[in-house]
């Protein structure tokens, strides 16, 4: 039920460092500064007030439930342990940031970085020639702004190249460190918040290149590149490197029948012969170190073809090759652990670096699984590799666009979503080892959950103002199929239309970059039917969203939005340790539910002034987790009869729906106050009412007739001897013969 709400993403880090010398009664003091490093390389610096301004925009932006906890100002001089817990701090939040889709692949978040980049650089944004490199080593010149990012950069090469725009997100473009060994070394894969320019311009070192490689891994997509005449010269480029560099394995008759095929330039020959070797396809990296099979085993790694390639060296020196399938990660993530580097020097200070180290757990065999660990300064890309094959894999599987994922990722707003794969996401599990840091789960395996940014204010509706100042009219069924009926009147469609344009000004119902242009374009064109079609596709679309509140799952005092429709109550938690979660509850899984009020002390802050009350409500159900275990799960908040009225009503239609009665009559009644039960001629008796279990409380309504005995002991309610009584709760019954293909 619940889906993580984490993201695939570059190692983010903060150290301090001393800022600008300012001078204050004619004296000079510095400013306490922050270094932000990406996957250990300087990406910029920053103060403190930048991040606090950066945090306030997207708090304005997104609201303060979906920010993590950001360190609040001090007015007076921090020592050195408060120094550095600020310092932890912000690491924490702009990790949690970065891994947060929502906010993560904001504009706000990825601009200011490259703002701060190119700050702290002091490079101005100027015309400049950036050298891309083809994987044969051929240079392309490309005349940009020191200002263009990754996705303009890359455009810029395409169109150097002629290369069509429907194949411009089969190619990403990498940045490499060319070893005067002629060993190509992947540092990582340039990113929306970088610029490339300054960020190979930066490092000062001629080793480091950006190059044009295919993004993708499934080589059945070849023939789609093969089809364009650049798309077929790059791909054969990046397959003769390959091949040249040792990535690929030949013997000599394959080799033989290369040559041939090179010198009659049969390119699409080539590539196809070159598809039925060995490791065709696969990236590899650095030496590094692995614990399997034992610890401390010297491995090459190599990624493709769904899976992870090793080469380990035993203790023994006996060389073993094994491959482990992306299928069969249960989950994995990347640590970060800060070790000393030892210089021979007793009095010398100890200096450290930073340690990267890939775990995955692996099903082995049927019943057993087994963590395995790589310690290797590119654990950072295995990891994006990985990813990248589970999405392929899961939009393969779902029926879905490559080309439309792949525009998706190279623009840095892929969800998981796009799969539209249901497979359950596995738990956070803690490190195999206990002394390494947890930082990140970097992917649930086959598993991909929805967030889209949210654009509001820029679909305008009319009467703004008037809204703000008298109740809406709003529509009152639940059934998205029924729009129908309503879209046949000329009212009806205004009115359904009004509403929905509201709703995604207000981000009740989430938008992205692509269907926002559609549907400001029907707008445009008074296209009002085909406007609310769209709109009926979209996550969200037909949702109550109540106002922020407290919720006892998955844990106590955890704060939430909830929404209503589509049968069911959306959560959107956040968890005690700032991670974001989200989860449905069907209402065909709800056994009962009731709303409770008591009264709970204001605390004014004085001890002689006389004690004030305020009215507390509880909405608590009870919800069928699993096939055998029912949990009551419980919401503070003023709108808890709402949300009850709200699961009334969708029960009350789901009943009409499954007995083939009369929506139209069901609403009428609803309308007048006069709906009973019987009207939708499900043939379902009404329990009737039992003693309560507690022989000192009033007798309490049953609420489900699926099962026989009912405790309803004081859910949410005060420690006051006084029981609730009847008129204390608005509760009801989910209706038997409802959910029960859910189970």
């Amino acid at each position: 039920m619940w889906a993580d709400a984490g993201k695939m993403l570059p190692m983010m880090g903060v150290s301090r460092t001393r800022g600008h010398s300012l001078m204050f009664q004619g004296k000079p003091f510095w400013t306490e500064a922050y270094n932000i490093h990406v996957n250990g390389v300087l990406h910029c610096r920053v103060r403190y007030s930048q991040l606090y301004g950066l945090h306030e925009q997207l708090r304005k932006e997104y609201g303060t439930h979906v920010l993590p906890h950001f360190p609040p100002k001090k007015f007076f001089t921090l020592t050195a342990a408060e120094l550095e817990q600020r310092r932890e701090q912000l690491e924490k939040y702009i990790q949690s940031v970065r891994q947060d889709c929502l906010l993560g692949g904001s504009e706000a978040f990825n601009s200011f970085l490259r703002k701060a980049q190119q700050e702290t650089q002091q490079i101005p944004t100027q015309e400049v020639q950036l050298d891309v490199y083809l994987s044969n080593g051929q240079k392309i010149k490309v005349n940009i702004f020191s200002s263009d990012q990754t996705e303009d950069v890359l455009e810029a090469v395409a169109a150097k190249l002629d290369l069509p725009d429907e194949l411009v997100g089969y190619f990403s473009l990498f940045l490499i460190r060319e070893g005067s060994d002629d060993i190509c070394s992947f540092v990582r894969k340039l990113q929306e918040f970088e610029l490339p320019y300054i960020s190979v311009t930066s490092l000062k070192n001629t080793e480091y290149r950006i190059v044009l490689r295919k993004s993708y891994w499934d080589t059945a997509y070849d023939n789609d590149v093969m089809e364009n005449r650049v798309g077929l010269n790059l791909l054969y480029a990046q397959t003769v490197a390959d091949i040249e560099r040792g990535w690929i394995l030949v013997n000599k008759e394959q080799h033989r029948q290369l040559k041939s095929l090179q010198e009659k330039g049969s390119k699409k020959e080539f590539i196809s012969l070159a598809q039925t070797l060995k490791y065709y396809g696969y990236i590899k990296f650095d030496p590094c170190i692995t614990d399997f099979p034992e610890k401390g085993c010297h491995v090459i790694v190599s990624a493709g073809n769904n899976e992870l390639n090793f080469h380990v060296k035993l203790p023994n020196d006996q060389i073993k090759e094994g491959s482990f399938k992306v299928t069969r990660m249960r989950c994995w993530r990347v640590t970060s652990s800060q070790v000393p580097i030892v210089n021979g020097t007793a009095n010398s200070p100890v200096k450290t670096e930073t340690k990267l180290e890939l775990a995955f757990e692996y099903l082995m065999s049927k019943d057993r699984l087994q963590w395995v660990t790589i310690s290797s300064p590119q654990a950072i890309m295995m990891s994006i590799s990985l990813q990248a094959m589970v999405d392929e894999l899961m939009v393969k599987k779902s029926g879905g666009n490559l080309k439309k994922m792949l525009k998706k990722r190279m623009n840095g707003g892929l969800r998981r979503s796009d799969s539209q794969q249901a497979v359950k996401s596995p738990p956070l599990l803690d490190s195999p080892d206990s002394n390494r840091e947890p930082i990140v789960k970097l992917s649930p395996p086959l598993k991909m959950s929805l967030t889209f940014s949210r654009y509001r204010k820029s679909i305008n509706s009319t009467n703004e103002a008037k809204a703000k100042t008298s109740p809406p009219l709003q529509l009152r069924y639940w059934d998205t199929a029924y729009d129908n009926d309503v879209m046949e009147n000329r009212v009806g469609l205004n009115l359904l239309y009004a509403q929905t344009v509201a709703d995604i000004e207000r981000g009740w119902i989430l938008v992205n970059k692509e269907q926002h242009r559609q549907l400001k374009s029907l707008q445009e064109k008074g296209s009002k039917k085909e406007f609310i079609s769209l709109a009926q596709t979209l996550k969200y679309y037909g949702y109550i969203k109540f106002d922020p509140c407290i919720t006892d799952f998955p844990e106590k005092g955890c704060h939430v939005i909830v929404s209503a429709g589509n049968n069911e109550l959306n959560f959107h938690v956040k968890l005690p340790n700032d991670q974001i979660k989200e989860g449905s509850f069907k209402v065909t899984r709800m056994r009962c539910w009731r709303v409770t009020s008591s009264q709970v002390p204001i605390v004014n802050g004085t001890a002689n002034s006389p004690v004030k009350t305020e009215t507390k409500l509880e909405l608590a159900f009870e919800y069928l987790m699993s096939k055998d275990r029912l949990q009551w799960v419980t919401i503070s908040s003023p709108q808890a009869i709402m949300m009850s009225i709200s699961l009334q009503a969708m029960v009350d239609e789901l009943m009409v729906k499954k007995s083939g009665g009369n929506l139209k009559k069901m609403l009428k009644k609803r309308m007048n106050g006069g709906l009973r039960r019987s009207d939708s001629q499900q043939a379902v008796k009404s329990p009737p009412l039992l003693d309560s279990p507690d022989s000192n409380r009033e007798p309490i309504v049953k609420l489900s007739s699926k099962l026989s005995s009912v405790s309803i002991r004081g859910i949410g309610t005060s420690n006051s001897s006084n029981d609730i009584s009847a008129n204390d709760f608005h509760g009801n019954y989910a209706f038997e013969g409802i959910g029960d293909d859910d189970l």
